[in-house]
């Protein structure tokens, strides 16, 4: 015969109180394997190994990873133009250096294209330093289409743009930046600076400034 006994008030209250700690037990390991999780893996994936970089330098590698890159007397592509650059020379004064570029223009497609900005970036800056207004190719009225077009550049380092001016750190790059967006990646190009080049650039931006007579 199968006998079953009846508990008792007093074990049924000691029957609740061991559900009920065992209740506590899994919520308080939940809680703290969730917050080893927080602490370990999500500490590890947020913070990086190794030193903090300056935010300007951080962007200035950002964008020279992103940009592409020709050589002098090789044709580029710049949205829809075809652009040679040819012969550098560093010219001007302590005042006012820059390095003159001869750019050839092609735009072979049958629409109407956008300027560019051309300037010279030196190492660790994030903004180029432009150009000067003598310059004879006109890069800000655009091009149209099934056209070409040939002439000078005098491209600013951007380390002219102190006072005075620092020198311009190697690499430099002369860099072309589009003024539109082609299929959402408004790339730029950069050509880099020969050493000979550069050294003249920097000989020009540190020579002494004759006083007026």
């Amino acid at each position: 015969m199968l006998y079953v006994r009846a508990m008792t008030e007093q074990e049924l209250d000691r029957r609740r109180i061991i559900r009920r700690n065992g209740v506590g037990m899994r919520v308080a390991w939940v809680a703290a394997a969730a917050a080893t999780f927080l602490l370990t893996g999500c500490s590890s994936n947020a913070l990086s190994a190794g030193p903090l970089q300056n935010a300007d330098s951080a962007r200035a590698s950002e964008a020279a990873a992103k940009a592409a890159h020709a050589s002098f007397g090789q044709q580029f592509a710049l949205g829809n133009l075809r652009i040679t650059v040819s012969n550098p020379i560093a010219g001007g004064d302590s005042t006012q250096a820059y390095v003159t570029v001869t750019v050839k223009v092609d735009n072979p497609t049958s629409n109407d294209s956008n300027g560019f900005d051309p300037g010279i970036i030196c190492s660790g800056d994030t903004d180029d330093g432009g150009y000067l207004a003598n310059s004879t190719l006109d890069v800000e009225s655009g091009f149209p289409a099934r056209s070409t077009d040939v002439g000078t550049l005098l491209l600013l380092p951007s380390s002219g743009n102190t006072t005075p001016p620092a020198l311009c750190k190697a690499p430099a790059a002369i860099v072309f930046a589009p003024t539109e967006t082609f299929n959402g990646k408004p790339a730029s190009v950069r050509i880099l600076l020969s050493d000979t080049v550069l050294a003249s650039l920097n000989a020009i931006l540190t020579a002494p400034t004759s006083a007026p007579s």
